[in-house]
């Protein structure tokens, strides 16, 4: 009888059940399984139906592998990926920070060749993004939530390996500071490419070698460059007030802000000077990064591109410093290496993130994990990263491994005692309540505002009292409130991106208003325009009255 089905009307069929419809379907006939499994047209409109391709998708343009399994080992991919992020939201809700454990047997098999031929890897991206950037809003937020934690991962174990094949055999320097550039970006959530960045370096060198002679001397070169850089294209230093800045450690930034400060703009520099098949050393020199050349009178001498590529003698170079002169040592003026090139930029990065004061300990992690891997022999940022982790109780996994495991047995025993401390400190503040008592007026998920600071807020939490201590207690003038510290107390989200501990006697009713805090997917799972509904991981905590 199916065989009297013309193939149009089965293909038309199919295409209007869901997959696990299809599947049952499949199980139920050989027949059936035969006559629809090798239809390449059907399997193709398939995976486009239910959002299993991606731009570029060459597993399908070329047809490397049978249609109806990359069908099936895609949904399974996605089904997996969704679990996973639940599985995530139940682990990580008491912990301060998301902090991705690199061996869960998700990322192991995702990057395993059998996987990554049905472009498994690229379809998982794609629906991390697609998750993130989705217009409705106020829906699966704690999926997209952790979508954020996860893409960021997986964009940081590609350029982990890109980082490694470039220390080893890297040829420009400008590569090593994109992969830079590029782990900044994913620890913002700047998931898709750099600007063009080779293509803009490109036109410029090719604008500076449109006004060379291969004749010409070296300064006659380096002047043109000069006016391509830094007259055509107007690159300029940047200002004191943003020296720090971390986009000034961006070579994508420094491109389009058109500004930088020593290292990036010699970093470019010299792919100009590459590129236009000018030969400069990379010279690690204290506080003012440097560019070396031999002049034509053999001579060495150096282009401080701070400023504007001016060429100056050794001894100029002692005198950069306006505070102090630096004294004359070969070890200074020695030609840095790849790794000490992006080790100098990380450290930048690490000291923009001091002086401005951020205090984003997440962001932290992620620039020390990429210091790690640029220099390992740094023992003391290795050292910072175990504190900062210990103080807030987690183990990434670059601390453990190469400072924690090889200290003495009784430093690692008391490190983890600490650490032990604050992870259940953390799981303190979510054990489940057994109940909702009535004297607790407000639920999870309810929008407030606080009468005394006029601030919005959804609350994710509550205590029957506070539990803050006493000195909290004192700070904040508790004792001041009608009903002290002896009523019930809101842990809430505020729309200025903080997270706040309020009494209940400050927080009114108001109409219901989205909260953009980007914790929000941590703990609700959608607003419906009257409140936010707690996800299945908050609702174990805190029982509905």
């Amino acid at each position: 009888m199916l065989s009297k089905i013309p193939s149009e009307l089965l293909v038309v069929i199919i295409q209007l059940l869901p997959w696990s419809d299809i599947r049952e379907l499949l199980l139920s006939s050989r027949a059936f399984y035969e006559a629809i499994s090798s239809n390449e047209y059907l399997w193709q409109l398939l995976i486009h139906r239910d959002n299993l391709s991606y731009p570029g998708d060459e597993v399908i343009l070329e047809g490397g592998e049978a249609c109806f399994e990359v069908y099936k080992v895609r949904c399974r991919w996605v089904n997996r990926l969704m679990r996973y992020l639940d599985e995530l939201s139940e682990v990580h809700l008491s912990s301060e920070i998301v902090e991705i454990n690199s061996k869960h047997c998700f990322y192991h098999d995702l990057f395993d060749p059998n996987a990554r031929k049905y472009g498994t890897l690229e379809l998982i991206e794609n629906t991390l993004i697609t998750l993130k950037c989705s217009n409705m809003k106020y829906t699966r937020l704690t999926k997209r939530y952790y979508s954020n934690h996860v893409l960021t991962h997986l964009k940081h174990i590609q350029l982990s390996a890109q980082l490694k094949e470039f220390l080893e055999h890297g040829k420009s320097y400008f590569q090593g500071a994109v992969l830079v550039s590029q782990w900044i970006g994913a620890s913002y959530r700047e998931y898709r490419a750099c600007a063009p960045v080779y293509e803009i370096v490109a036109d410029i060198a090719n604008k500076a070698k449109a006004k060379m002679n291969d004749n010409d001397p070296i300064e006659t070169k380096l002047d043109r460059i000069n006016e391509s850089l830094f007259y055509d294209y107007k690159m300029s230093r940047t200002s004191n007030e943003d020296y720090y800045r971390i986009d000034n450690s961006r070579i994508d930034k420094v491109l389009y802000l058109k500004q930088g400060i020593p290292l990036t703009l010699s970093i470019l520099y010299h792919e100009v000077a590459r590129l236009c098949g000018v030969s400069l050393q990379t010279i690690n020199f204290p506080r003012h990064f440097l560019l070396g050349f031999t002049a034509s009178s053999g001579v060495t001498e150096y282009v401080d591109v701070f400023n504007k590529g001016k060429r100056i003698t050794r001894d100029d170079c002692l005198h950069l410093c306006p505070v102090s002169a630096i004294p004359d040592s070969e070890e200074y003026f020695r030609v840095g290496t790849r790794r000490e090139v992006l080790a100098r930029m990380v450290r930048n990065v690490l000291n923009a993130h001091q002086n401005y004061d951020i205090e984003d300990i997440l962001h932290q992690i992620y620039f020390y994990r990429l210091m790690y891997l640029v220099d390992p022999s740094d023992r003391r940022c290795l050292q910072i990263a175990a504190q900062i982790s210990r103080n807030i109780g987690i183990k990434p996994d670059f601390v453990t491994e190469q400072l924690i495991k090889k200290l003495p047995q009784e430093e690692q025993d008391d490190y983890y005692k600490q650490l032990d401390k604050v992870v259940a400190k953390n799981k303190q503040y979510h054990m489940p309540r057994l109940e909702h008592p009535s004297h607790v007026t407000y639920h999870v998920g309810s929008v407030k505002l606080h009468k005394r600071y006029h601030y919005y807020c959804v609350i994710y939490g509550w205590d029957t009292e506070c539990k803050l201590g006493r000195d909290w207690e004192i700070q904040m003038g508790i004792a001041s409130l009608s009903n002290g510290a002896k009523q019930p107390f809101y842990h809430v989200l505020v729309e200025d991106g903080t997270m706040r501990y309020a009494a209940q006697e400050n927080l009114v009713d108001t109409h219901a208003t989205p909260i953009p805090h980007r914790n929000i997917g941590k703990y609700f799972e959608s607003f419906d325009g009257e409140k936010y509904n707690p996800n299945s991981a908050v609702r174990k905590i805190y029982p509905l009255r």
